[in-house]
C-alpha cells in the first residue's frame, strides 16, 4: 500500500509542477537591441522597468540609463551585451544600495509559484487591448514590484505611463 501511495504522490507533484509554466529568463533578442543602442544617445527603453538581484535577496528596480552606468562603474571589463544578459537573467548580484529596492512579497510569490504566467497576470492586470494590460492599483509598493518583477522575467515588460501614472504591461515579442 505504502508503494501505490508514493507512485500517486509521485504522480500528482509531477501533474501539478507541470501546470506552471515560467520562463525566468528574457528574451536574447531584446537583450541585443539594448546592448546595440548608442550608450551616448537618449534609448527608446527609456521609460522601461528592469529588474535584477541585489544584495540581501532584495531586487533592484531600474531604468536602462542606471543599467548603463552600472556597467560603466562595476563591469566595464565585460561587454555590455554580457553584462545585460547576466544581469537581466538575475545571474550577477548587483551590490550597490543606491538604486530603488524591494524585497519580493511573500503572498504574491506564493501565488507566483503555483499559478501559469497568464493566470497569475490576469489575477493582477486588466487587459486593455492585444497583449497590452495596465496594472491593478489596488496592490501595495512591494506587492507591485514582485508583480512586476515576475512578469519581466517571463518576458513582459512594464512602462510608466508619465501622464497617467499607470503600470502598462506588454508581452516582449
Amino acid at each position: 500500500m505504502k508503494k501505490y501511495l508514493g507512485v500517486l504522490a509521485l504522480f500528482l507533484t509531477i501533474h501539478l509542477s507541470c501546470g506552471v509554466n515560467h520562463v525566468d529568463s528574457l528574451d536574447e533578442s531584446f537583450i541585443l537591441k539594448i546592448a546595440q543602442e548608442d550608450i551616448h544617445s537618449p534609448s527608446q527603453f527609456s521609460n522601461v522597468a528592469f529588474f535584477c538581484k541585489g544584495l540581501n535577496d532584495t531586487i533592484l528596480f531600474l531604468n536602462v540609463y542606471q543599467l548603463r552606468e552600472i556597467h560603466q562603474s562595476e563591469f566595464a571589463n565585460i561587454s555590455y551585451y554580457n553584462f545585460l544578459t547576466n544581469v537581466l537573467s538575475q545571474k550577477i548580484i548587483i551590490k550597490s544600495k543606491q538604486y530603488k529596492s524591494f524585497k519580493i512579497d511573500k503572498i504574491v510569490d506564493s501565488l507566483y509559484k503555483k499559478m501559469k504566467i497568464n493566470e497569475f497576470r490576469n489575477l493582477f492586470c486588466i487587459k486593455r487591448g492585444d497583449d497590452i494590460y495596465y496594472l491593478k492599483r489596488d496592490v501595495s509598493d512591494d506587492q507591485r514590484n514582485t508583480i512586476l518583477y515576475y512578469l519581466f522575467i517571463n518576458n513582459y515588460l512594464t512602462r510608466i505611463d508619465d501622464y497617467s501614472g499607470a503600470f502598462v504591461i506588454g508581452k516582449n515579442n
